[in-house]
């Protein structure tokens, strides 16, 4: 792929509004995750989307041609969704114990992810719980690997300064 300094465009979108229910959550590409993807992956690189939706994210490291790709979602017709995009591996566990749950082989040198603002899993039965993203970002810098970078796209409530940031574990 074309790594230089120009980011390719995003596909247009729908002309039709994109409704909840079609597939329970709207799309979640995002062009910074985009030009992450794009330009600071490497071949060698595993790539992980905890909380993946559709493969909204991972499709960009998976066009990137990086080595692993895994995506982990809890629905059913998603996990059905993402099995035509041939990850290397496809998970449905609840993102908020992920590190406690995934293989140890699972070691992932990059993590993409749009973790669920205030919704948990079913367990709380649609209670708001507006750390549930923060819980989702813990359990894969925990599974990160030493030098490894995680881009998440967050609401409000977690930004300490400024909109967008990207964290490394050292």
């Amino acid at each position: 792929p074309d790594r230089g300094d120009e980011v390719p465009p995003s596909p247009p979108l729908p002309s039709e509004p994109i409704s909840r229910s079609c597939c329970g959550s709207l799309p979640r590409g995002t062009p910074l995750v985009r030009a992450y993807s794009t330009r600071r992956t490497a071949p060698s690189d595993s790539v992980i989307e905890p909380s993946a939706g559709v493969g909204g994210l991972l499709v960009h490291a998976m066009n990137a041609g990086v080595a692993e790709t895994t995506a982990n979602e809890l629905s059913d017709k998603r996990r059905g969704m993402i099995a035509a995009l041939h990850p290397t591996r496809i998970t449905g566990e609840d993102a908020a114990q992920l590190n406690n749950i995934l293989p140890a082989d699972v070691r992932p040198t990059v993590v993409l992810m749009n973790p669920p603002f205030s919704r948990p899993a079913e367990r709380m039965g649609g209670k708001m719980v507006l750390d549930e993203g923060a819980k989702h970002i813990e359990q894969m810098l925990a599974r990160l690997e030493p030098g490894g970078r995680l881009v998440a796209i967050v609401g409000d409530s977690m930004k300490p300064a400024g909109t967008a940031a990207v964290g490394t574990r050292n």
